[in-house]
């Protein structure tokens, strides 16, 4: 009888942990998932963009735009590389050079932006501001005149172009977003914006730009260039990526699943 006792209560304090186990590992998946959820895309500059010059130099870079989450509004952290020489060569075939701005425009349902960290390459920021302008934007008979140039937010580096974001480096710039909205709906709409069916579309169309100078390599001596981004929004490269405690909510899920079918099985 004593046995028969001892027997239960093992089977049913084994079923508790089971529990206890999927109903934590839910929770953890849950609570990360949801609200918390990073959004990210890759924006590039290349040999599709725009170019002020003809032909482009063969500078080139990518931005990927991450969103989150946080107290205060939506968490931007923009992931800037220059691929100059890094990349298949086009145009002038440029194998150096220092990207020394970027600008893009932003949704009207974001109503502020503030720097939280320029990434310590770059040194200057500006939103909303008559001063953001980078002219001409016309390649291969695209001309981007109809935007006249003027961008919401501008992260530059003044001075000595060789302190700028030379060739095979990389840094992260980091902003805060003002909206309503949360990062999930902020990232769909700058992604939707940035690879508009229409890039001339001023109404509906985002544009992202890069600046780059002290160009060398190929067919450049000291030139400057400035790209439109590439409208291509290639499913590859452009996907939403989970937080890492999104991935452990739900390995620590699985992981209680497996623990429950071992048990079983016994």
């Amino acid at each position: 009888m004593i046995l028969e006792k001892l027997t239960k209560m093992k089977t049913t304090l084994s079923r508790l942990m089971n529990s206890g186990l999927l109903i934590a590992g839910a929770a953890v998946a849950a609570a990360t998932l949801l609200p918390n959820t990073a959004q990210a895309f890759t924006v590039n500059f290349g040999a599709n963009s725009a170019s002020s010059n003809n032909p482009a130099t063969g500078s080139s870079a990518t931005i990927d735009f991450n969103f989150t989450d946080v107290m205060g509004g939506v968490k931007l952290d923009l992931s800037v590389i220059n691929t100059t020489g890094q990349i298949t060569p086009f145009g002038a075939g440029a194998t150096e050079s220092s990207l020394v701005r970027f600008v893009f425009d932003i949704p009207d349902e974001v109503t502020n932006v503030t720097s939280l960290n320029l990434g310590g390459i770059f040194t200057s920021f500006l939103f909303d501001s008559n001063n953001i302008q980078e002219q001409p934007f016309s390649n291969n008979g695209v001309n981007f005149g109809a935007f006249n140039g003027e961008f919401d937010v501008e992260i530059a580096r003044g001075g000595n172009p060789n302190n700028a974001l030379t060739e095979g480096n990389s840094t992260t710039v980091s902003l805060l977003l003002t909206s309503a909205l949360n990062a999930s709906s902020l990232e769909q709409l700058f992604f939707d914006g940035i690879f508009a069916d229409d890039p001339t579309d001023s109404e509906e169309a985002l544009r992202v730009a890069t600046r780059f100078q002290a160009v060398e390599g190929g067919g450049n001596n000291g030139a400057s260039d400035k790209l439109l981004q590439e409208f291509d929004d290639d499913d590859d490269d452009n996907v939403s990526v989970p937080e890492p405690s999104a991935i452990a909510g739900l390995v620590f899920l699985a992981g209680g699943l497996a623990v429950s079918r071992r048990r079983q099985a016994k």
